[in-house]
């Protein structure tokens, strides 16, 4: 007798990112950091598993640096932000 293999189960936990409310929020802080502070949006591990390219295609522009943990993942920024 065969023993059924059970199915994956379902994802514990899901997040679901508004691009919106990210750059409204960049735009209030660097509001409120001023004109001699700037911004740098932290996307290592796939922004934190909120995807690379969707967090730094809705940031270019509005965030001075991307801060990213190896050299694969600053060539996939830069490609995402059409550099």
């Amino acid at each position: 007798m065969t023993t059924p293999v059970p199915e994956d189960p379902p994802p514990r936990c899901r997040a679901e990112i508004d691009l919106g409310a990210l750059r409204h929020n960049a735009t209030v802080l660097d509001s409120l950091a001023g004109p001699r502070c700037g911004l740098m949006a932290i996307i290592k591990a796939d922004a934190y598993g909120h995807g690379l390219p969707e967090v730094v295609a809705a940031l270019a522009g509005r965030v001075d640096w991307f801060g990213v943990a190896n050299f694969r993942e600053a060539r996939r920024a830069r490609m995402a932000a059409g550099d």
